[in-house]
């Protein structure tokens, strides 16, 4: 949100009138006058990226101080009610997962769920990264400073790294993002890599054996997992992180209450390479196969809107 954007955005609308207004995340909407919205009739096009309230919910829940429970719901009911006519008044709409489109069943008839993928890379050497890795490891992207991020790095340190220590002390658990590089846990089994460059980070999926995401909470689809998915990268996530991704084969399934089993399917895929290559190429093909049935379906969309 801007005012230099808002003013720009006015003095357009005001001259020219779009084929197509496209709304790309329910908070781009502070971007677009109201009596714009509510005067005309040019086709919209919203693209849902998370279910608002719920949204609205982890990034209170993540506050430092936190603010009033009262300012919490207004905030929560006006959501609603927005995102409610929003629905009802776009003439097509994106949601970014079937798990969130199935949130709303009265706008099926006018919903698509169409995944955000870029074009995947194709499997094979290892991508060079100037970090230093382990041989063996698991990695998990994400900031401590996102309450749901800190909450799984807490499981990774306390509940599964002495597990898997005592398993195999050589594989290591990786921790990428900003915060993460002053964690080290109690085994000297977790590398805190902190902040690392996009160049490294593909290096980074390339070379772990898995990508580990044991989140239970938060909202949206996790684009951390379809990060790992786009680059062939196998992954080990619990069934809330995983919502959104039902089309593709991901069976290692994180149960909180069981960090033994967690450990073995990390080795599983640490400690036989030819197992890890023939799961990632099978992953990679079913992305691949994704995007080339869907990568023209927005642009089909917008061109129908604007027929």
């Amino acid at each position: 949100h801007s005012g230099a954007v808002v003013r720009d955005v006015n003095a357009e609308l005001r001259d020219v009138e779009p084929s197509v207004l496209v709304i790309d995340h329910f908070y781009s909407l502070q971007n677009i006058p109201l009596w714009f919205l509510l005067r005309s009739r040019v086709p919209i096009l919203f693209i849902a990226h998370d279910h608002t309230p719920a949204l609205i919910a982890d990034l209170w829940a993540a506050q430092k101080p936190r603010r009033s429970l009262l300012a919490f719901l207004v905030d929560v009911a006006k959501a609603r009610v927005v995102e409610g006519w929003l629905l009802r008044r776009a003439d097509r709409l994106i949601f970014l997962s079937e798990f969130d489109a199935k949130r709303h069943p009265a706008v099926a008839h006018k919903s698509s769920a169409l995944l955000p993928l870029e074009k995947p890379e194709k499997a094979g050497a290892a991508r060079p990264t100037s970090v230093a890795l382990p041989e063996r490891f698991a990695v998990f992207l994400g900031s401590p400073s996102f309450a749901p991020n800190a909450e799984a790095i807490e499981w990774l340190v306390r509940d599964l790294a002495p597990v898997l220590a005592a398993k195999d002390p050589d594989c290591r658990i990786v921790l990428v993002g900003n915060r993460t590089q002053t964690i080290r846990g109690e085994h000297g089994n977790v590398l805190g890599l902190g902040y690392v460059s996009d160049e490294d980070l593909s290096g980074i999926l390339t070379a772990a054996a898995a990508l580990l995401s044991p989140i239970r909470h938060g909202s949206g689809l996790k684009i951390k997992i379809m990060d790992a998915l786009t680059i062939g990268c196998p992954v080990i996530a619990t069934e809330h992180a995983l919502r959104g991704f039902e089309k593709f084969e991901i069976d290692r399934v994180i149960d909180l209450d069981d960090p033994g089993r967690c450990a073995d399917m990390i080795l599983d895929l640490a400690s036989n390479a030819a197992a890890r290559s023939d799961y990632s190429d099978a992953l990679l093909k079913q992305v691949v196969e994704y995007y080339e049935r869907h990568n023209d379906d927005l642009s089909k969309i917008v061109a129908a809107l604007g027929g």
